[in-house]
């Protein structure tokens, strides 16, 4: 498989280094409010950055389309995340349960498997198709 490199693939590979740098950091401060989130967040940011940057990178369709889905692993997390996130540092948190923070959990696991499912039902896209007009040969 040939790989396309180019300087959009270098910034998301980046900005996922920095993303998985700054989630070492926080996870070793255990002691601030947020942190196991805020890790959650940047581990769910990097996988979004490092996929899309494969993405961009493979030249055909099936494995554009297999890190379209690896997306979405990063893509469904980052929004429950990041509202824990918010609610822990805000000291709203002290509300949030293991329960309803399973009960946020729910939303992204059915997004994951909608996405990695898709053939089957179509939920997600109709269908996928290579548009090389620009730089890139992206997935439409």
């Amino acid at each position: 498989m040939q790989v396309q490199y180019t300087w959009y693939v270098l910034l998301l590979l980046v900005a996922a280094g920095i993303a998985v740098s700054l989630a070492l950091y926080t996870w070793r401060r255990p002691t601030i409010a947020g942190t196991t989130a805020a890790t959650c967040l940047l581990l769910a940011l990097a996988t979004w950055c490092v996929a899309y940057a494969f993405q961009l990178g493979s030249p055909d369709l099936p494995a554009k389309i297999f890190w379209n889905k690896m997306r979405y692993v990063g893509i469904a997390v980052i929004p429950a995340a990041w509202l824990v996130v918010a609610m822990r540092f805000t000291s709203t948190g002290k509300w949030l349960t293991g329960q309803q923070i399973a009960w946020l959990a729910i939303e992204p696991t059915i997004t994951v498997l909608l996405a990695w499912t898709n053939p089957w039902h179509g939920l997600m896209w109709r269908g996928y198709a290579l548009d090389s007009r620009g730089p890139l040969t992206v997935l439409v």
